[in-house]
């Protein structure tokens, strides 16, 4: 790597990183409630208590009128949020600041992943792309695994995309194997899907083998090496599983919703969805249509040079259309730079199918998209960054101080044991301590003490402010502000 090459790549690095740190708010959505779980799964790390959020969350997933997520989630992001709370309490700010920094992370293994495969202006290119990409960028202000999850399985796939190095030492391939199996776990950890790094894998070893291996002997000579991938990632499993209690089940559990009968339409919704990528582009549906082009030119024309990344893309998406619940663009994230690549690959072969003066025009065209998609995205990113800092990152949600009032008048009013019924549960449970559930139906009110209505809020989640007074339970107001009433509930007649 040369000396320019490291300029550019710190000074790309580095621009992202300010842009992420700029477009950060003080608070967090409602929208994303499942930010406050996993605040309260690493806060049960620091206390050693994993049973009692176990027990308190279990409430409140199964006595909900819907269910509100799983029991728990994958115990990886946690884990890296705990010394952050622990050094700097429930800090929005400062728990975001782990996304920007695993989302630099990130762009340096694509960048090497790129760099090994394209030329040194495209590996550039791309990256800037991403870099200065609108929807990572604002993901970064979400106190979710996505970020995380993205970056390990990228790095598990630039470990297992290098296993293929004829030229490697023995000692170090086995090294790499090992290295392989931590990274899949990790992306595990961090994500369920993760898992999906283990079988994409073994078929990749299982073609490597076929591809590579001549004989028997070779074949006996490879076969246990093979195997050390898949027995550390087994073995750190059975590891974790002594200590980390596995809540995942709950939610894994909603696969008996699924009918085949989804799979069509949910494999156009998530087509029409990666347009997404390009949204803030003038012409984002034109460019993307001519990336979905080049990308199946990639798949047909490079096919066994990206087996691997073609394996986990489409095992990933596969898993997505099984899923009983369409899903937003944040859950394409891990595939979309394959995506990018493998459509990049595909420019690469019709420009090398063409000579002369229409190579050097093609050329020249292709190079100016990619600068003018990078510009376009840090023009806008940057205009969203500094608005966000003029608006002294401020933003509604369960942090401001409307929403801090009610909490702390339910902190020191109402009894500890006591169940309080709110739009957003887990928040309430994370703000108060008090068990919280989700009620939809008038009749289901008598499963809790109190209920507190969002005056504001016209999404599903709630009894409708205006409909909740008619419903035949004595309901007795105790407290309001200018966005919530909080209701005592009484015993039926």
């Amino acid at each position: 790597m040369t000396k320019l090459e490291r300029t550019w790549l710190v000074a790309i690095l580095l621009l992202s990183a300010l842009l992420g740190f700029w477009g950060l708010t003080s608070g967090h959505n409602w929208a994303y409630s499942d930010f406050s779980a996993y605040i309260m799964q690493a806060e049960s790390i620091l206390q050693s208590d994993l049973a009692g959020f176990i027990a308190h969350n279990s409430i409140t997933i199964f006595e909900s009128d819907l269910p509100v997520g799983p029991i728990a989630y994958p115990w990886g992001y946690p884990l890296l949020l705990a010394p952050i709370i622990a050094l700097m309490g429930i800090s929005t700010l400062s728990m975001k600041l782990l996304n920007t920094l695993l989302y630099c992370l990130f762009l340096a293994t694509l960048f090497f992943l790129f760099r090994k495969r394209l030329p040194r202006f495209e590996s550039f290119a791309l990256l800037a792309i991403f870099a200065f990409n609108p929807i990572f960028l604002q993901a970064q202000d979400y106190i979710l695994s996505d970020l995380a999850f993205l970056f390990f399985s990228t790095f598990a796939i630039f470990f297992m995309d290098r296993l293929d190095a004829p030229s490697a030492p023995e000692k170090s391939t086995n090294l790499q194997r090992i290295l392989v199996g931590g990274a899949i776990f990790v992306a595990f950890l961090t994500r369920t899907n993760g898992l999906l790094l283990l079988p994409s894998l073994v078929v990749y070893e299982i073609f490597s083998l076929v591809k590579r291996r001549q004989n028997f002997k070779q074949v006996k000579e490879y076969l246990p090496s093979s195997l050390i991938s898949p027995l550390i990632f087994l073995g750190l499993w059975g590891l974790s599983s002594l200590f980390l209690p596995d809540g995942q089940a709950s939610h894994l559990a909603q696969y008996e919703n699924f009918h085949f009968s989804q799979l069509w339409d949910f494999l156009i919704f998530y087509a029409k969805l990666g347009v997404a990528f390009f949204a803030e582009i003038p012409g984002a549906l034109f460019l993307y249509f001519i990336f979905i082009i080049f990308f199946f030119v990639g798949i047909i024309f490079k096919f066994k040079e990206n087996f691997l990344f073609l394996l986990y893309f489409f095992s990933t998406l596969l898993a997505y259309l099984s899923w009983p619940h369409l899903q937003g663009i944040r859950f394409l994230f891990p595939i979309l730079p394959i995506f990018i690549y493998v459509a990049a690959q595909g420019v690469r072969k019709v420009l090398s199918q063409t000579s002369g003066s229409s190579a050097e025009f093609l050329e020249v065209i292709y190079r100016g998209v990619l600068v003018y998609a990078a510009l376009t995205m840090l023009f806008f990113s940057a205009q969203q960054a500094l608005n966000n800092l003029a608006n002294d990152r401020a933003i509604h949600g369960p942090f401001d101080e409307v929403s801090i009032d009610i909490f702390e008048y339910i902190k020191k009013t109402i009894p500890e044991d006591s169940r309080v019924i709110f739009f957003k549960p887990r928040v309430m449970r994370l703000m108060t301590e008090r068990d919280s559930i989700l009620v939809l139906a008038c009749e289901n009110l008598t499963n809790g003490d109190y209920v507190v209505v969002n005056k504001k809020w016209e999404d599903m989640g709630q009894i409708a402010p205006e409909k909740i007074t008619a419903c035949p339970v004595p309901l007795t107001a105790l407290y309001k502000n200018r966005r919530f009433i909080l209701y005592e509930i009484g015993d039926l007649p």
